[in-house]
């Protein structure tokens, strides 16, 4: 009886681990509105991303890819579609994007 207990213990501990584990991935942290009123991104947890620039809006879907890095399709207002990758990190500073020319731009996280 020691044993079964034993061994379901330890394994509600694992799933406990994996699972706070889980809550803490990239997909998760990035799901939120970022940036100031005039250029911002809201990610939304059904993979659509919401871009403003300027007072023009524009709509699309996100995904990270197997590599780590954020693909962005998104429709502009003004006609045409645009895939971006990039990579990303989420940190207490914000959203930072760093583009393949090494680049980068941090976003705060709106309210």
């Amino acid at each position: 009886m020691k044993t079964v207990f034993a061994k379901l213990a330890a394994f509600t501990m694992m799933l406990m681990m994996l699972v706070a584990l889980g809550c803490n991935s990239p997909k998760d942290k990035i799901i939120g509105k970022w940036g100031d009123k005039d250029t911002n991104f809201e990610f939304l947890k059904d993979g659509t991303v919401v871009v403003t620039n300027g007072g023009q809006s524009g709509s699309g879907k996100w995904s990270i890819m197997d590599d780590g890095r954020l693909r962005l399709d998104v429709s502009s207002p003004l006609g045409g579609n645009k895939t971006v990758l990039m990579k990303f990190t989420v940190t207490d500073s914000g959203l930072t994007f760093t583009d393949e020319n090494n680049k980068s731009e941090t976003s705060p996280k709106m309210k």
